[in-house]
């Protein structure tokens, strides 16, 4: 599926339930909750409620008057881009917030003004419901784009390392029950069923989880050979990269980075700098990444400069965590022991 783009038309919010919603200049979306002030606001799986444009202006037709918007109680009204909508697409809405679509239609209540008014009603049909992975403010005339993962979206866990730090694979280390690598992958499936792994060349492999290895081309090359590799093998056009040494990564937070990522590639920067990983990158992006690889460029920093990467400030991200907790490394056991007990400062005896 190529990836689409809508136009919000309009904002609407109601203060009390079972009342038609009333256009309004702008809304702030909530994590888990929808927008802030709606009646309908709260956790569960129809947070946010769209309509398209021509939807409603059809229902108007067969009316022979014009309904206005809001009256079939949807949040958003959006100018194409919607039609054959399915569970899971990713909507990037205005500057900031990313919706995840749950459900496409609903049963009527008994008390529907539209039904009782014109006989019909076109949100058991055409509804689109969504939940808020990440807020922020949205207006008329902000953009909707659209991302389906199962055809848009590869994720890829980089689990090439030489774990030399760590003194053993961490690949194997146990958090929770499960080892980093078993973590990993379950949060990339979380965002993606299309998955890989990147090792380095000559790492032997088993056939872990039926997943796809894909190995490096050049030894000792650090990230920036997997990214390449993993680039070169993938068929979507977007990659999200997860280290497989970053537990901390939600897949929420793989599901923004690809939502939002309108350029060559996507990452964060916290005040200490940029931080390359985890990060998003178009199959475009590759040409970049692969001659800076060929010219010996080893650091991820650079190469990801050279290819046009955008840095999105962590606090895009806050809805998700602070950034200590989603960005931070496992490279020794003492940082596997900080996160099984917080404030621990050494290995356990």
């Amino acid at each position: 599926m190529a990836l689409r783009n809508a136009v919000i038309a309009s904002v609407n919010l109601s203060v009390t339930k079972g009342t038609p919603k009333t256009p309004v200049p702008g809304g702030r979306l909530v994590r888990d909750r929808g927008f802030e002030g709606d009646a309908h606001a709260g956790p569960g799986p129809r947070q946010v409620s769209i309509l398209e444009l021509p939807s409603i202006r059809g229902m108007e037709e067969r009316f022979g008057a014009p309904l206005g918007f809001g009256r079939f109680g949807e949040n958003l009204v959006v100018d194409g881009g919607l039609a054959g909508s399915t569970i899971g697409d990713l909507l990037a809405v205005g500057d900031r917030a990313v919706l995840e679509v749950t459900a496409i239609g609903k049963e009527c209540h008994s008390g529907c003004a539209i039904r009782q008014q014109t006989g019909d009603c076109i949100m058991p049909r055409e509804g689109v419901f969504a939940r808020v992975l990440i807020g922020g403010d949205v207006a008329p005339g902000d953009r909707v784009r659209t991302l389906r993962p199962t055809d848009d979206l590869t994720v890829v866990v980089l689990a090439g390392g030489r774990s030399t730090r760590f003194g053993a694979d961490k690949r194997s280390a146990d958090l929770d029950g499960r080892t980093l690598l078993d973590r990993a992958l379950e949060t990339a499936r979380e965002a993606s069923p299309n998955v890989l792994v990147s090792l380095a060349a000559g790492q032997p492999w088993t056939d872990h989880q039926a997943v796809r290895p894909v190995f490096d081309d050049l030894a000792d090359a650090g990230p920036l050979a997997g990214i390449v590799a993993a680039l070169g093998a993938a068929t979507t056009s977007l990659v999200v990269f997860l280290p497989v040494d970053m537990p901390g990564v939600p897949s929420d937070l793989l599901k923004f980075l690809a939502a939002r990522c309108d350029g060559p590639g996507l990452a964060l920067r916290d005040a200490t700098g940029p931080c390359p990983l985890p990060c998003c990158y178009r199959r475009s992006a590759l040409p970049a990444l692969q001659s800076a690889l060929e010219e010996g460029l080893r650091s991820l920093h650079q190469a990801a400069a050279r290819a046009g990467t955008t840095f999105l400030d962590v606090s895009e991200v806050a809805d998700l965590g602070d950034s200590a907790g989603l960005l931070g490394n496992v490279n020794t056991p003492a940082d596997l022991l900080r996160i099984r007990r917080p404030g621990a400062t050494s290995p356990e005896p």
